[in-house]
């Protein structure tokens, strides 16, 4: 097949063939090398146009990528983002339609509700968070139609960012009353912990994140509507979702999530609030890492502890580290290294 043969409307047909069957395909770019980022955005568009002319309505937009690491990991270079409908959401109650999905995977998510437009150019972080109405909890269940998550830049732009399905929280939190890039996020997969991040691993900060999209979107002549949901891009590696193995995401102060597949998504009705650290140190060091709860344990009255995979300059190595004072994006003032026992 020759470059020549594909346009928009072809590499669309090829994704909606995918998903409605359940058969993940190679990746566009291996039969139109030429496809680029601008014409991938456009073949993104026309799924969305089917979509809508199929009864669905955009109700916001989602970030992929947006880790640095997991870029290097998946062979990308910058975020990139997607639409979200109301045919993506899971309402508690509702089964999971894993019958309907290709090989689902789960990432936990800070999300955010506009309290009013956004439109770019020019968006910085700062502006974005103004237009923020709540911050909640989510889970976002990614479902590429690429053939073992393989793809290129390009690639998963046009296939709408792999998104599928997803989740929010009831928990709505002011964000004035947050520092969300040391929100933390516990992911258990069938009871056992697999994961931790911060919200720091999202960009540096969800504000980044929001501020890009909006940006991004203007540049297609495109802003963030009032009423909109924004999933800020994966805090974690996604997880698969497996059967009788539940996804759930523990957050600081957002709450907790749970979806998992022959039953519905579970939503916590209150508040779980994870207890920070609280006390003094018995040595202080200045460096720069991201924190990260790998597993928690209670080191003392009212405090638990992060378990360290780096640590630099003071220390390395594996222990846990008691904050006394942190600030900005995990820059540690003051901390105490115990050894793992």
């Amino acid at each position: 097949m020759t470059a020549n043969t594909w346009t928009v409307d072809r590499a669309a047909e090829a994704l909606r063939a995918a998903e409605s069957t359940r058969t993940a395909r190679h990746p566009i770019t291996e039969d139109w090398p030429e496809l680029d980022l601008g014409t991938a955005y456009q073949v993104q568009s026309e799924l969305m146009v089917d979509r809508v002319a199929g009864g669905e309505k955009i109700i916001g937009v989602k970030l992929g990528l947006t880790s640095r690491a997991k870029q290097r990991r998946m062979g990308v270079a910058a975020p990139l983002t997607g639409w979200l409908t109301d045919g993506m959401v899971l309402d508690a109650g509702a089964p999971m339609p894993v019958e309907r999905l290709i090989h689902p995977r789960v990432e936990p998510e800070i999300v955010f509700m506009l309290g009013r437009r956004l439109a770019g150019p020019g968006v910085t972080p700062a502006a974005a968070m103004a237009a923020v109405r709540s911050v909640s909890a989510g889970l976002e269940v990614i479902d590429s139609r690429y053939r073992d998550f393989r793809f290129t830049l390009a690639d998963v732009v046009a296939d709408n960012a792999s998104a599928a399905r997803f989740v929010v929280g009831d928990v709505e939190v002011d964000p004035a009353g947050l520092d969300l890039a040391l929100e933390a996020c516990v992911l258990g997969v069938g009871g056992a912990v697999v994961d931790t991040a911060t919200g720091a691993a999202v960009q540096g900060h969800p504000a980044r994140a929001l501020a890009l999209a909006a940006n991004s979107l203007a540049e297609r002549g495109l802003a963030l509507e009032e009423g909109w949901i924004v999933l800020t891009g994966g805090m974690t590696d996604a997880v698969p979702l497996e059967p009788g193995r539940p996804v759930t995401a523990e957050f600081t102060h957002l709450g907790t999530l749970t979806v998992s597949c022959g039953g519905p998504p579970q939503v916590a009705n209150r508040k779980r609030k994870l207890p920070l650290l609280t006390g003094t140190t018995s040595s202080a060091c200045t460096g720069q890492l991201r924190l990260a709860i790998s597993r928690r344990r209670p080191l003392f009255t009212g405090g638990y502890g992060l378990l360290l995979t780096t640590f630099s300059p003071a220390a390395s190595g594996n222990g846990w580290l008691l904050l006394d004072r942190h600030s900005g994006h995990g820059e540690v003032h003051a901390a105490s290294v115990v050894p793992v026992e």
